[in-house]
């Protein structure tokens, strides 16, 4: 959704049970004494990013088998490093005291002057107001301060991304899942025209063609021979 020129315009285009609901719960935030903030600081971010972890994995904890939870969480850790390791990355918390109960974590894409949400976590017993909300308010604000455009909640239906207001985009993609899973192997967005190749065997021509000229966008594709990856998933 597009970013407007600040956070009071944005609410108070919203329905009429949305804005009631954001402005309580940014009272009772403050009268909570709870504090708001962007993580900067190195160790800090460490920090952040491994509790928000964890509680994401407690949310899921009953939804999801252990392989499959523990898969997720490896995920996301390694999306989360890889948009430190890029810059792109933004923390924000909420902490009443010294206690976090809220973080979330967004990819700022200065390319496009787009703000992507990717992760939340909170405790399960906060009652008062929802952090959740705060901090993408917080995030919000950030984002007007620093120029994005656009403001993007992330895949998923969930309905109170309706309510603040997002429109569903359709997107066509690729999922690369290799077989080597390590740090250190990254896949290399060069290979993509080969793995598109050494997909064909894998899917019906008619559902390869329509991601042909994503093949070509993509560059060259690297020498050598041998096995890709175990799997291109085309949706």
């Amino acid at each position: 959704m597009p970013v407007l020129d600040d956070v009071e315009t944005y609410i108070a285009g919203l329905g009429r049970s949305t804005r009631k609901g954001l402005r309580r719960d940014m009272r009772a935030a403050k009268a909570a004494g709870i504090e708001t903030r962007v993580i900067t600081e190195a160790r800090e971010r460490v920090m952040v990013r491994k509790k928000m972890l964890g509680l994401y994995a407690e949310k899921w904890a009953t939804a999801k088998t252990a392989s499959q939870l523990t898969e997720l969480v490896r995920r996301y850790d390694a999306f989360l490093k890889r948009a430190e390791a890029i810059g792109a990355l933004l923390l924000l918390a909420a902490f009443d005291g010294a206690r976090m109960v809220c973080a979330t974590a967004h990819v700022a894409d200065e390319a496009s002057r787009t703000m992507i949400s990717l992760l939340e976590g909170r405790v399960a017993d906060e009652k008062r107001f929802s952090p959740g909300m705060v901090l993408h308010l917080t995030a919000m604000e950030y984002a007007i301060a620093n120029g994005f455009e656009t403001y993007d909640m992330g895949y998923g239906n969930s309905e109170y991304k309706y309510q603040l207001g997002a429109t569903d985009t359709r997107l066509g993609y690729v999922l690369i899942d290799r077989s080597d899973r390590s740090e250190l192997g990254l896949f290399d967005a060069e290979q993509v025209p080969a793995a598109m190749h050494w997909s064909n065997g894998c899917c019906t021509k008619a559902r390869l063609s329509a991601h042909r000229p994503l093949s070509r966008r993509c560059g060259r594709s690297l020498e050598g021979g041998g096995k890709i990856c175990d799997a291109v998933n085309l949706d």
